[in-house]
């Protein structure tokens, strides 16, 4: 928990930990998917139809404190991230079976109301407008076919028999066919933890701002940055900054650029092999 407030903190997020700033985010996430509107109709089915008096099988499980755990589950992490909703997904589907279904099903050979085509047309527009805008409007660069195309660019630049690659968004490298470092399969998440993890085989060890110098006797023949730098805005260019300072003491050159991407190579004839 400390950590997670000296993290918020450190990139000037620290407002995202109190209530005030998580509860109206977890209903927006909520309200952007049909989770929201699936909760609301289980409260309402559960506490006015009458179905389960009339004979609803009665599931093996504890579903009610299920429920309550999982609700827990998704309102307790700080700062609150749109995954952290899917521990309520399956039991509320359950929750939904036992006690909605025997009041729904009569209903589903009459006529769609009005009413309901609006319930239906609100949940389908909350579940897929999101998925959507965020297609439209991130980075050319961020889409999936994008990143792939790239990562095969990259390869151009490395060569398995130099030595392995790193980056700290893997992902842009995976689908080159380069060997990657796994002290960076992390990404930026460990990367940013600084002096916080402890290894006793350096080979192995995650790399982290604080522990690069101990990359010197291995260290990866290519490194591509630029996608790291908005935090933590304590460092000057953010991870990728302390990265490329690194690599320039280290004697490593900028080889290529392509739009945010640097390709930065080693010279160092003791730069990390594959693994046979």
């Amino acid at each position: 928990m400390d950590a997670v407030a000296a993290w918020q903190e450190l990139i000037g997020k620290a407002h995202r930990l109190s209530w005030s700033s998580r509860l109206p985010r977890i209903v927006m996430f909520l309200a952007q998917g049909p989770l929201l509107w699936l909760g609301l109709a289980a409260l309402w089915i559960r506490f006015r139809s009458r179905s389960d008096v009339g004979g609803a099988a009665t599931l093996p499980i504890a579903l009610g404190p299920i429920v309550v755990l999982t609700v827990a589950a998704i309102v307790l992490p700080m700062p609150p991230f749109r995954h952290y909703m899917l521990p309520i997904v399956a039991p509320l589907i359950l929750w939904l079976a036992k006690y909605g279904w025997r009041s729904v099903a009569p209903r589903l050979n009459r006529p769609l109301t009005p009413g309901t085509l609006g319930v239906l047309g609100v949940i389908l527009v909350s579940g897929t407008a999101r998925t959507i805008v965020d297609s439209v409007r991130s980075p050319p660069d961020l889409r999936l076919l994008a990143v792939e195309r790239q990562a095969h660019a990259l390869a151009k630049f490395g060569d398995p028999a130099e030595g392995l690659v790193a980056g700290l968004e893997p992902v842009r490298l995976i689908d080159s066919g380069l060997p990657f470092d796994p002290r960076f399969a992390t990404g930026p998440f460990l990367f940013r933890a600084g002096n916080l993890v402890r290894c006793d085989d350096p080979t192995l060890c995650p790399a982290t701002f604080d522990t690069l110098d101990h990359l010197a006797d291995s260290r990866p023949a290519m490194i591509i940055t630029g996608h790291e730098r908005a935090t933590p805005k304590a460092l000057a260019g953010g991870l990728d900054g302390s990265l490329e300072r690194w690599m320039r003491r280290s004697g490593y050159r900028r080889v290529a650029t392509a739009g945010l991407t640097s390709v930065w190579k080693s010279s160092w004839r003791g730069s990390s092999r594959a693994a046979p």
